[in-house]
């Protein structure tokens, strides 16, 4: 799962599955759940922040150039 602030949209203007609000210290966030997969899992001891981060901008980039 990751945060947004402030809040994006699709291109095509559709809506984007698995978004939620959370409001977190008085800003409401865009909630993506996002998960990995047994086809995309953690690999302990190789992934991290770093491939995490890669992970989101991957999922950012899938879902917002439809």
């Amino acid at each position: 799962m990751f945060w947004v602030d402030p809040p994006i949209a699709r291109q095509d203007g559709r809506p984007i599955g698995a978004l939620s609000s959370q409001l977190i210290e008085g800003t409401t966030w865009q909630r993506w759940s996002r998960h990995r997969t047994a086809a995309n899992p953690w690999r302990p001891g190789i992934d991290c922040i770093e491939t995490q981060t890669a992970f989101v901008d991957l999922e950012l980039t899938k879902e917002l150039s439809k």
